[in-house]
């Protein structure tokens, strides 16, 4: 009896190379994929680094778009009232312990000016009156400190813009925008800032 003939299958060329390009596929979209994550890795981690060391430098504006899990002192404007009958805009400066201990804060002294630098008037606006103000004592002290509980809040200085001028400013025109702030004259050691959220208001009233 003749044996049957028994017949090996082979891939044919065709299926051969088809087979080492989908390899070769496969492996580029992983190296691909792991070297997109590596570098989203790094660039978050530099980013992170940045943050940090960055905090303590800030003006108080920029330092609240940051994580504030390390600020100790808040700024905030509290009380913004606006009066259009005599067009005037009064608020006031804030600052907040965040911390869960007393907390000193020293300043300079500014008399005949408050101790808050505030901002927003046009450049030299007086927001004191200091112009109409006694001359102050050569023994008054050179700077002040204000303490403040864990956790308390506390108005340090207050201040009312007259757009139509007074005793010591010239009108302000309309037509112009207001972005109301205020920064301290901290002395050393600083506690670290964050705030406050300003206030942009229109003079058109």
């Amino acid at each position: 009896m003749t044996n049957p003939e028994v017949y090996e299958m082979r891939p044919t060329n065709h299926w051969h190379a088809a087979f080492l390009a989908m390899a070769a596929l496969i492996l580029l979209i992983a190296l691909g994929c792991k070297k997109d994550d590596t570098t989203a890795l790094a660039d978050a981690t530099a980013d992170t680094v940045d943050d940090t060391a960055t905090l303590s430098d800030l003006s108080p504006d920029d330092a609240e778009t940051l994580d504030t899990t390390a600020c100790e002192l808040r700024y905030s404007i509290e009380g913004l009232t606006i009066e259009t009958a005599t067009r005037t805009i009064s608020f006031s400066a804030a600052i907040e312990n965040l911390t869960g201990s007393p907390l000193a804060v020293t300043v300079t002294d500014s008399c005949p000016s408050g101790i808050a630098d505030f901002s927003g008037a046009p450049d030299g606006h007086d927001y004191y009156g200091s112009c109409a103000a006694g001359a102050c004592s050569p023994e008054r002290p050179t700077t002040q400190t204000i303490t403040l509980a864990p956790g308390e809040k506390k108005i340090i200085a207050s201040t009312t813009i007259s757009l139509d001028g007074d005793t010591c400013n010239p009108p302000i025109p309309k037509g112009q925008s207001l972005t109301l702030s205020f920064a301290l004259p901290l002395v050393d050691p600083k506690p670290v800032v964050c705030g406050p959220t300003t206030t942009t208001l229109g003079t058109d009233f």
